[in-house]
């Protein structure tokens, strides 16, 4: 799996500060958070957190940097984009 690591701080940033918003009752006993989803995108991946003790579930975050490509539809990874020229160029 390829991470970003300051994706990854950003994701779990993004996960307490909307955990710690969430009014809920009774109060989550204690922050344990999993996977909830994951999906492939290329060599990168995009992941969705969740606390393992109440309801609460995050927003599907990229764990990558774009590329604008100047092209309709979803950005390219930086990871997927560097791998094809890479290729090219070989």
């Amino acid at each position: 799996m390829l991470l970003h690591c300051s994706k990854v701080v950003e994701l779990f940033n993004i996960a307490l500060n909307g955990h710690s918003i969430q009014e809920q009752e009774p109060p989550c006993p204690q922050l344990s958070f999993c996977v909830h989803t994951e999906k492939r995108v290329g060599l990168c991946w995009k992941l969705q957190l969740a606390c393992e003790n109440c309801t609460y579930v995050g927003p599907l975050h990229k764990i990558y940097n774009e590329v604008n490509t100047g092209k309709r539809g979803q950005k390219a990874a930086e990871p997927n984009v560097g791998l094809s020229m890479s290729l090219l160029s070989t």
